[in-house]
């Protein structure tokens, strides 16, 4: 049996930084490109990584990048301890730029979203031991969840196991990355726009991404270490709290009514309220010592997203000049289309 899974990208396009605190609120999207991860049984472990423009390829000995440390943590996560008899293929090509560079957009944890959910479906596609996998911690119920299910793609999965492959995915990524808000995780394995809540096991409400305007997005000249960009926020925090607790204050107020002028589709209010989160996320990020400064649209407007000015989104009245879609693996160009995909994790099984 063969589990296809494609996860997509993910950007922050609000609450950078804010999202790593318990309640914080960010608004998020799943974006193309997607990677894809496959899973089946085998008689020992082999792993593949294709990933800018190289493959990668371990088996049963400490596996080396790229991905790496992610793909052990779902393993650990799903039950599988050491190295199952699994065969593990991603390919997260599309993720990098022609020179090898990543893109900004979230591949570790696409990974995670991707794999987490591939091992759930393998382990439960088939009632009791029928696709000979011996996990103990597969219950009866959990076994049949998807029983009665034919060969074939599909693109929903039940709200109990999306819910139970996030858990997954979180705890994992966290556990590879050393911490994390989590929002891309989630972002990638539901797809769509969203508002998103930082805490332990984060929440997710879906935000109609028809009403965003056409956007593109803008790549930075140089890439920002966002494991540098968090610790730089705490010191600041340790610093400084009581400046951390309002500008969270306000950064959730802003949030909210971005949303709300999301879910009533009122443009004018959108835009007056991602220029004032644009402005909160200048001065957060001057503090921090991660600048968000992008430079200037020649028409629309926009601001920088997730931590310091890696990757800018900005919007127009009009479709971006480049209609195709984000090829980052073939594209030179600093700006490329923004595209939500829509259904986050879509899976296919096959005999």
């Amino acid at each position: 049996m063969l589990i296809q899974v494609w996860s997509p990208a993910n950007l922050l396009l609000v609450g950078e930084y804010v999202v790593t605190e318990e309640g914080g609120l960010g608004i998020a999207a799943a974006v193309l490109p997607e990677l894809e991860v496959r899973v089946c049984s085998a008689p020992e472990f082999k792993a593949k990584a294709y990933a800018a423009q190289a493959l990668f390829s371990w088996q049963a000995k400490e596996p080396p990048p790229p991905h790496a440390e992610v793909v052990a943590a779902c393993l650990k996560r799903a039950g599988h301890e050491g190295f199952p008899p699994l065969h593990i293929e991603i390919d997260s090509s599309a993720f990098y730029s022609v020179g090898g560079n990543k893109r900004g957009l979230g591949s570790s944890a696409a990974v995670a979203a991707g794999l987490s959910a591939a091992l759930y479906l393998f382990d439960r596609y088939l009632p009791g031991n029928e696709n000979g996998n011996e996990n103990e911690n597969v219950n009866e119920n959990e076994a049949g969840l998807l029983r009665g299910v034919n060969e074939g793609c599909f693109a929903e999965l039940p709200q109990d196991a999306r819910r139970a492959i996030l858990h997954n995915a979180v705890s994992a990524h966290r556990t590879a990355q050393g911490g994390g808000s989590a929002y891309d995780v989630t972002a990638s394995l539901y797809g769509g726009l969203g508002l998103f809540r930082g805490g332990a096991l984060p929440d997710w409400e879906p935000l109609p991404a028809e009403a965003l305007p056409p956007a593109c997005i803008h790549y930075g000249d140089a890439p920002v270490s966002s494991p540098a960009a968090v610790l730089g926020y705490k010191g600041l925090k340790a610093a400084h709290p009581e400046f951390v607790r309002q500008h969270m204050t306000r950064s959730n107020e802003e949030t909210q009514q971005l949303a709300s002028a999301l879910r009533t589709h009122d443009q004018d209010n959108f835009r007056r309220r991602l220029q004032q989160m644009a402005e909160l996320g200048l001065e957060l990020g001057e503090r921090v010592g991660v600048p968000a400064i992008i430079q200037p649209p020649s028409s629309g407007y926009g601001k920088a997203v997730g931590a310091g000015n890696e990757l800018a989104v900005i919007f127009h009245d009009t479709a971006c000049s480049n209609s195709g879609l984000p090829d980052a693996a073939s594209s030179t160009t600093k700006d490329q289309p923004l595209h939500i995909a829509s259904q986050g994790v879509r899976w296919c099984i096959s005999r």
